[in-house]
C-alpha cells in the first residue's frame, strides 16, 4: 500500500469509527484527487493546493490565473467552522509560481 492509499485508508477508518463531520466538510468529489489525508491532531481534511488548481484548470477549462482567483476567493478563504479543510502547498514550485503570478 503506497502512502496516499494508506492516508485515504486512515481517513476512511476515522470516518467510520467516529462521529465527526469529516465527510460533510470535504470538498466536492471532483477534488478527491487533491485530498492528501487528514490532519493528525484535528482530523481535518487536508488538500493539495496545486492539485485543486489542476482540477479547476482541467474541469473548468480555466487558466492558471483564473483558477488561482477562484481558489483564493471561493475555496481557500471559506470558513466552514472548526472542521474547515486545510490547504497546503505540496511543492516549492507551486508556491513560487503562485507568488510570481500574484
Amino acid at each position: 500500500m503506497n502512502e496516499r492509499n494508506y492516508l485515504l485508508y486512515i481517513a476512511e477508518q476515522h470516518k467510520r469509527n467516529s462521529m465527526t463531520d469529516l465527510e460533510k466538510l470535504k470538498l466536492p468529489d471532483e477534488f478527491d484527487t487533491a485530498l492528501l489525508g487528514t490532519d493528525y491532531s484535528s482530523q481535518r481534511a487536508t488538500y493539495s493546493i496545486e492539485a485543486i488548481l489542476e482540477v479547476l484548470m482541467e474541469t473548468q477549462k480555466w487558466s492558471y490565473e483564473e483558477s488561482v482567483e477562484h481558489f483564493d476567493h471561493n475555496i481557500g478563504c471559506a470558513y466552514l467552522g472548526e472542521q474547515t479543510p486545510l490547504y497546503v502547498w505540496t511543492s516549492a514550485e507551486g508556491i513560487e509560481e503562485y507568488l510570481e503570478k500574484s
